[in-house]
């Protein structure tokens, strides 16, 4: 079955080293926005030509190149000041090489999407059915041709990674991104005011700089928990590679995240990562949970003595009295409560959140903060019952995908879906993910479970 895979598709490693060199240049140049535009703009151009090139050439290797892009949605723009981005290329390119050829009659991209496939279009759908109520109709209009990409970008990572030998691939580049991700956050981190992308810097009670890198995000929680989904990842394949020297290079990449987890000072980065480590230990085999354990724990000790900061905040994580952020957090979950009193039915309209919560806002909230950050509360608030419909039915269809795959066999890829997911959906609690791109594509991997052949690939 594995050569029959390779033969099909002859183009696929010219085209994965098309994509990654694109890749790679593309953070660079992200990196390098300071080139005059005369520079910049064209060389953006040029590297997003090649990426659509390797792209068209095979659509598998698209799924890699949008893994790969996500964290550079916010910073990476192809042309500086320019609204398209690389990761739009990426998955635009991937939907086109998806699409024309399934038009040319190839049965395996016309496969007819699953369940929780067809689930995750209905915030799109919720989003459209309160529109005509909504708070702020031209920017629901908007915002809800994003959900509407976000759907169709995950039906098309879903058509290409029905194998475990796929699924392997991309988890690989999950884990390399967040690998690389965490590199820059620790140089950040070392260089605070190099003007390395993206930096949260803020004083605390007691007069000291607390410096959280971004990366390319414009939140460094966002950051966090991606490298704590893609640490946890490579943790499931370590505890379940058959010898230890195929465990190190995940390995290695589990302590890169962990460490990256920890530059950020992340709270939720830090509660979603503990989540994730449940996970891996729950589906570890018993024989290796200690070890893992422990390597986990020498790993956080050597990241604690070189980001103290890391404890103070850790410490805080529960503080809904001193902590002001925790203290909104909490409030802002009473102030969504009550708003849900006149807006459960119709809600506020998509993205209008920000514009009802002032009158529900409780005292001793931070007043700049308005954005939601509990996502299952806030697509019911801004999408009425029908938000609250769509979130049931893709938990629904999200736990029968998993207990059909269970049935058909577990695999370890699929062990690591599960613990992706778990740190992202515990994310949701926290942090606003509705448009947050690895959330979609990890219940992409999710929704193409059921259908998943098994090849086989070494472990």
């Amino acid at each position: 079955m594995a050569d029959e895979v390779t033969s099909a598709r002859p183009s696929l490693a010219p085209a994965v080293v098309g994509v990654l060199v694109a890749c790679a240049a593309a953070a660079v140049l992200t990196l390098a926005d300071g080139l005059p535009v005369l520079a910049r703009g064209p060389l953006g151009v040029l590297v997003a030509g090649v990426l659509v090139g390797a792209i068209l050439a095979s659509p598998e290797a698209g799924v890699y190149a949008v893994v790969a892009t996500a964290p550079l949605r916010d910073l990476g723009q192809v042309w500086s000041g320019a609204p398209v981005t690389f990761m739009h290329v990426a998955l635009a390119a991937g939907v086109l090489s998806w699409g024309w050829r399934a038009l040319r009659g190839n049965t395996d991209e016309r496969r007819a999407p699953g369940p929780l496939a067809l689930a995750l279009a209905l915030p799109f759908v919720a989003a459209l059915a309160t529109m005509p109520t909504s708070l702020e109709a031209p920017k629901s209009a908007w915002y809800s041709l994003r959900l509407l990409g976000l759907w169709v970008g995950s039906v098309y990572v879903v058509s290409q990674v029905r194998t475990a030998e796929r699924l392997r691939r991309t988890l690989a580049v999950l884990v390399g991104t967040g690998a690389a991700l965490a590199a820059l956050a620790m140089v950040q981190r070392t260089l605070p005011y190099s003007g390395l992308a993206r930096i949260h810097v803020s004083t605390n009670v007691a007069g000291v700089d607390v410096v959280r890198p971004a990366a390319f995000y414009l939140d460094p929680n966002f950051l966090a928990c991606l490298l704590a989904a893609a640490a946890c990842a490579a943790l499931v394949l370590v505890a379940q590679s058959p010898t230890w020297h195929r465990a190190a290079p995940w390995l290695a990449g589990a302590a890169v995240c962990l460490g990256g987890v920890l530059v950020t000072l992340s709270r939720t980065g830090i509660v979603v990562f503990a989540v994730g480590l449940a996970v891996v230990a729950l589906t570890a085999p018993r024989r290796r949970r200690v070890v893992l354990v422990a390597a986990v724990v020498a790993v956080a000790v050597a990241g604690v003595l070189l980001v103290p900061l890391a404890v103070e905040r850790a410490l805080t994580i529960g503080d809904t009295g001193g902590d002001a952020s925790i203290a909104t957090r909490t409030l802002m979950l009473e102030s969504t409560i009550d708003m849900l009193g006149e807006y459960w039915v119709r809600g506020t309209g998509l993205t209008a959140f920000e514009k009802a919560y002032p009158d529900y806002a409780r005292a001793g909230a931070i007043e700049r903060v308005t954005r939601p950050h509990q996502l299952p509360l806030a697509m019911w608030a801004e999408m009425g019952l029908p938000g609250l419909l769509a979130e049931v039915a893709i938990v629904i269809a999200a736990a029968w995908a998993f207990g059909l795959r269970k049935r058909q066999g577990w695999r370890v890829e699929d062990s690591a879906v599960l613990a992706v997911l778990a740190v992202l959906a515990t994310g949701t609690l926290f942090q606003y993910f509705m448009y947050f791109e690895p959330f979609w594509f990890a219940l992409a991997l999710v929704a193409a479970m059921p259908d998943r052949k098994v090849v086989h690939a070494r472990t």
